[in-house]
């Protein structure tokens, strides 16, 4: 278990691709594959996408409901700006809700949409 001292694993170079887009789609598709996967939207709070393919906002450990289209829209926005960081983390009650393994790092640097124009 990782204490308040121990620095978070980053899986590579934390980006799950080099366009908006593609890290979108790529941390979309990591639940169907088993893997718990939160994303943390600066000044947002936290996401993960739910069966059915819908993103959901993360309430408390206990519940999720389905983001809105705007708060989607705010994500999405996110993911453009550097602004949102995907990561895993353990899913039980009573263990720590923080970050396992870093994903995708929040970098502050605006990422190419992916979007054909």
């Amino acid at each position: 278990m990782l204490s308040a001292t121990q620095p978070v694993p980053v899986a590579g170079k934390p980006s799950l691709g080099a366009t908006a887009l593609e890290a979108w789609r790529a941390w979309r598709s990591l639940g169907w594959q088993g893997l718990p996967c939160y994303g943390n939207a600066l000044g947002l709070g936290e996401f993960t996408w739910m069966q059915g393919d819908q993103l959901h906002k993360v309430l408390n450990v206990y519940l999720t409901r389905p983001a809105t289209q705007s708060e989607v829209d705010e994500v999405w926005d996110c993911m453009l700006s550097g602004a949102l960081r995907i990561y895993t983390r353990r899913n039980r009650v009573g263990v720590s809700c923080m970050p396992v393994t870093i994903l995708h790092e929040m970098t502050g640097n605006p990422l190419p949409s992916g979007l054909s124009e």
